[in-house]
Formats: C-alpha cells, structure tokens, sequence
C-alpha cells in the first residue's frame, strides 16, 4: 500500500512539475529579444543603490557607472551604516560627479535605505541595482529606451553569476540558471513568480503604493514582494530580453557564504501571497524531495525504484531543456556531463535549503539577521 501510495504521489507531483517547466520553456520563447531602436524615445531614469560594508567593491562599481552611456540618469548611492570606510571611499570617487549623489539611510537595513533612496529620486522610473555588480556600458541605456518603447510598471531584467572558475562556481551558476530562466519564462506565461533586485526598475509612484505590502519584518525580499504587490494590482510586468544589459554577480566563495544566502532567499517564501509562487515554491520542494527519496525506494522496491528513477530521468531532461535555453542567452556553457553531477547533488541541496529555512535555522546578512522583529 505504501509503495502504491508512493508511485501515485511522484506520479503527481513530478507530472505537474514537468507540466509547468515545460510553460517555462514556452513562456521564455514568448518573449522577443529586444534591439534598441534608432531614434527612439528614452525616459530618465534614476539608478538607486545600496550599500553597507562594500569598500572592495565601491571601486568597480564607480568605474562602471561611470561608463554608462545614457545621457538622462541621477544615481544615488546610499549608505546603509558601513563600518569599514565604504562610505568615505564612495564619497572621494564621486566627488567631480554631478550626476552622483551620496545619501545617509534614515532608517536602518536595505529596505529603509533603498526607500532612503526612492523618496530622493527625482524621475518616474527608479532602478535597483546591488553594489556588488558589475554592469555593461549600455545597461542604462537599454532599459531608458525599453522603457520609452513600452510602457511597463515593473520591469526585470537579466543576471547572471560569473565568472565561472571551477565546479563550485558552476555549480551556482546553474542553479542561478534555473532560477533565472524559471523568472523569465513565467513572466512570458503572464505568470510572474519571481525577479532579481540586481536588475530591477519600478516606477516611482509603484514602489511607494507598495509600501505597505513589502514586509519590513524581513531583512531582505524586497524585489518578490514588489513583483507580488505588480501582480496582486495588475500592473504591467516585462522582462528586458537583452544581451547587452546583462548584469554579473560574483558567485559565493565558500559553501557556508552560499547556504546562508539561499537560506535567506528561501526564508522569504514565508511572506509569499501570490497562490501561483506558492504552489510552484512547494512543487520544486516536493519534487526535489521525491527524486531525493529514490535510492531508499530502489532498495525496498525495485520495481517501485525504477519507475522513480524514469520519472527523475524526465524531470532532469525537462529541467535541462530550461536550463540550455537560458545558459545560450546568457553565453554559459554547461555541458551535459556537468549539469548531470549537478542534477544528481541538487535535490539534497534543495532539500536542505528549504528545512533550514522553514524551520527557522538562523543565518545572517553583513552582519543583520534574516528577520527584523514587528514593531
């Protein structure tokens, strides 16, 4: 009875998750890639940053903002209480930068200071971006003539790990993939579940009707809970399928730096409303946690084993089928021998994320828990 039982729930489980990465690979050939018109029209835009403790990165970042090549853009740097000179440094490099403003947070954890920064800016469309990018010359641009083409409330855009210098920055840049590619094809869906505050824009009048609903009990989480806000109000969500306004993340170094940045990621689902991002949340949970089950099942069942493991083997080819297509437009190579490893370790690693994060398991972000207590 329990092995029926069993064969039933994978069945389920597994058949609706490969149902709905299949809409993911659909919903990602929905959305054209988008080449910036000559002579078009570009909207101004303002660039808000945040920061707390990045005084290795303030450099890069400076240099590359300083390469944007749109003409129309007030960036505003704000300091989230660093301790290590971030602040001083950011104001030496900007000083002969009129179009650089350097602010003070006035409430305390990114979220205060990215509203520090929102209240301040001056156009109708606000930009996210993470200290601890690095962004191409026409990253601005693009998104100020995407934005001047068609008009959009929340508009994503694209980003990818690198660079990629051993299995462990492989490793996360697949599992970034997926994510990334997940983001994509369920925007082209018209079913938003998730987005990357590394590359984000709102208009301005979005963000602050969102206040209310972005959840300031949690440390982090702002993008999910905005887009959440855009989908809840029917606001018009796009994705900026665009080469040249990829923006890079650096992997993590070390394997405890990226369990607890999952962890904090995972933690958010906690505040998630939108019934679809929670019933795509467990699916993935629940379908890692099956594949996971299937060397136990192939030693009480043989029979039982099997049919999990051709179930798995489906799941694996849909989600690399997903995977490929985001590794092409993002220029990664993840050859098939590589992503089988990494197939094979991911289930345990989902696993483990999520029981750390639904059971409370502490972890920490530059110094500031994952939660802030409700006043």
């Amino acid at each position: 009875m329990f092995f029926l039982v069993f064969i039933i729930l994978l069945s389920v489980i597994l058949g609706a998750y490969i149902f709905t990465i299949v809409r993911f690979a659909s919903g990602w050939d929905m959305i054209k890639e988008y080449d910036r018109p000559l002579g078009g029209k570009a909207v101004d835009l303002s660039c808000v940053i945040a920061f707390r403790d990045e005084y290795e990165c303030i450099p890069r970042l400076i240099e590359g903002l300083k390469r944007q090549t749109v003409t129309q853009c007030e960036i505003l740097l704000v300091d989230d209480g660093s301790t290590d000179g971030s602040f001083e440094l950011a104001s030496l490099l900007t000083a002969e930068l009129s179009h650089i403003r350097l602010l003070k947070n006035e409430g305390s954890g990114k979220k205060a200071a990215l509203t520090t920064g929102v209240r301040a800016a001056q156009f109708a469309y606000v930009v996210f971006t993470d200290a601890d990018c690095v962004h191409p010359p026409n990253w601005l641009r693009n998104i100020a003539y995407f934005l001047g083409e068609y008009n959009t409330d929340l508009l994503v855009g694209p980003v990818k790990i690198s660079p990629v210098n051993n299995r462990f920055h492989l490793f996360q840049c697949v599992d970034f993939l997926s994510l990334v590619s997940s983001a994509l094809g369920s925007i082209g869906q018209g079913k938003a579940i998730m987005c990357n505050g590394a590359n984000l824009v709102v208009k301005k009048e979005v963000w602050l009707s969102a206040q209310p609903q972005l959840k300031n009990e949690y440390a982090s989480g702002d993008d999910i809970f905005l887009m959440q806000f855009c989908v809840a109000h029917n606001k018009t969500i796009r994705f900026l399928k665009n080469r040249q306004s990829v923006v890079e993340t650096y992997p993590q170094k070390t394997m405890g730096d990226l369990l607890k940045q999952r962890v904090r990621w995972a933690s958010k689902s906690k505040g998630y409303t939108d019934l679809f991002t929670l019933y795509v949340a467990w699916l993935v949970f629940l379908s890692n946690l099956l594949v996971a089950m299937i060397p136990v099942m192939l030693v009480l069942d043989l029979r039982v084993g099997l049919w999990a493991v051709g179930m798995g083997g489906m799941k694996m080819i849909v989600d690399y089928w997903l995977i490929r297509k985001g590794a092409v437009f993002f220029n990664v190579a993840v050859r098939l021998r590589d992503y089988l490893w990494i197939a094979c370790v991911y289930p345990y690693y989902t696993v483990l994320l999520v029981c750390r994060a639904l059971q409370g398991q502490p972890a920490d972000w530059k110094g500031r828990g994952i939660y802030h207590k409700r006043s």
